[in-house]
């Protein structure tokens, strides 16, 4: 089934990025999209242009299985300052640029209007969500390298992911540090705060000097760089930077207190999936599904304060700590989502990975930093 990609006002009017609708030609999938969307949709497809994996597309061009088929509005709402093909039924110029070049010209979402962002939940979401929960149960018995290896595999990952975002912009990110950076940070910190501090030291210098190599072009020539080498090297260390403190954070978090780290767990997961239920896979948008997972935190707080009175499990001997713990993961989840969309060029990128860790990315090392505050 194609794969259909929403921009700007598109992915506004649909209240989705990304969708997968019937259809074998341009005009069959449009025509899917105006009837599940609605007349706002229809008015904004009017005056957009479309593209098939790349390139400008009209209504009776074929869609092959498994296609992507972008939708992109003029920027700033004048239809002169996009190029491209236009949506059958609209008028326009011919075709002139590429998906690539037209999503870059549409900008940047704006950080705060990420908070009202639809979620992508085209494929397994669910499903990987619960696999991604059972993952992380197992690991928490097999210690912590168990843990450190999980958690810096899905970080390595998601840095990949987060340059692949940005492969199509100006300023690139390093992928080989992006990807290996996330890895190797958690299993420092399952040494210890020094080393995990060492490393990332190290990958800050080593982004530094990869930004400062000219890359080389498809002849094998080095090429002279677009960016300044602060804005490169700043674009890696924002790509595998906070999935790396993320994962590292439930390692130190373990190293503390193994209970520690399954409440921090047990309360984000139940975070991910209340926002998902009542939020993208229920269909009443981004903040509602926020609300029910801070108010399922709570929930889950309330318990394991319960549990904490018969067991006194460590490091909740105080009366107030597991609250503390509690609101520190509701308050900072949510905005952890916030915070993986800083990570990406824009809230329509894929990164399916950085999604696994999102609500993980503030609370992670809040607990950690909170942790030594009432351990001493």
């Amino acid at each position: 089934m194609p794969r259909l990609r929403l921009f700007a006002a598109a992915r506004e009017a649909a209240g989705t990025a990304v969708d997968e609708l019937p259809g074998a030609t341009v005009g069959e999938v449009l025509a899917a999209a105006r009837q599940r969307y609605g007349d706002r949709f229809a008015e904004v497809l009017d005056a957009s242009r479309v593209w098939v994996d790349g390139e400008p597309a009209e209504a009776g061009d074929p869609v092959p299985e498994g296609a992507e088929v972008a939708v992109l509005p003029p920027v700033s709402g004048g239809a002169g300052t996009a190029t491209g093909a236009r949506a059958p039924g609209g008028q326009g110029a011919p075709p002139t640029t590429s998906t690539a070049a037209a999503v870059r010209a549409t900008g940047p979402t704006p950080l705060v209007d990420r908070l009202f962002e639809p979620v992508d939940t085209a494929g397994p979401k669910a499903a990987l969500a619960l696999a991604w929960v059972g993952l992380q149960a197992l690991a928490l018995l097999g210690g912590r390298w168990t843990l450190a290896a999980l958690f810096g595999l899905v970080a390595a990952v998601a840095g990949l992911h987060a340059a692949r975002a940005w492969r199509r912009h100006q300023v690139r990110a390093n992928r080989a540090l992006a990807g290996l950076l996330p890895l190797l940070v958690p299993l420092a910190a399952a040494l210890g705060a020094g080393a995990a501090g060492m490393v990332v030291l190290a990958g800050v210098a080593a982004s530094l000097v990869a930004a400062a190599v000219p890359p080389r072009g498809r002849s094998g020539r080095r090429r002279r760089r677009r960016a300044p080498l602060v804005a490169v090297a700043g674009t890696t260390v924002r790509c595998w930077l906070p999935p790396a403190l993320a994962a590292a954070s439930v390692v130190m978090v373990y190293r503390v207190a193994p209970e520690a780290a399954a409440g921090l767990l047990v309360l984000l997961a139940g975070y991910d999936v209340a926002a998902y239920l009542w939020g993208a896979g229920g269909g009443t948008g981004p903040l509602v599904g926020r609300l029910a997972g801070v108010l399922t935190v709570g929930v889950l707080t309330f318990a394991l304060s319960t549990v904490e009175l018969v067991l006194s499990l460590p490091p909740f001997q105080q009366a107030t700590a597991v609250w503390v713990f509690g609101g520190l993961a509701a308050t900072l989840a949510p905005l952890g989502q916030l915070a993986a969309s800083a990570v990406l060029p824009s809230a329509a990128a894929p990164a399916p990975a950085l999604r696994r860790l999102d609500s993980l990315l503030l609370a992670g090392p809040a607990w950690a930093f909170a942790l030594w505050g009432y351990t001493g």
